[in-house]
């Protein structure tokens, strides 16, 4: 079975991974709770 390639770049910072599993969603943690809290209520 072909592996399935996942790449992740964020502020200049990159990750790749690979797979033998087919997801259909992907979570985004953000690092800064202050941030996420003021994106949130605003």
């Amino acid at each position: 079975m072909a592996k399935t390639s996942y790449q992740l770049n964020l502020n200049g910072k990159s990750s790749a991974s690979a797979s033998d599993r087919i997801y259909t969603h992907a979570v985004v943690v953000h690092e800064e709770v202050d941030a996420f809290y003021s994106w949130a209520h605003h």
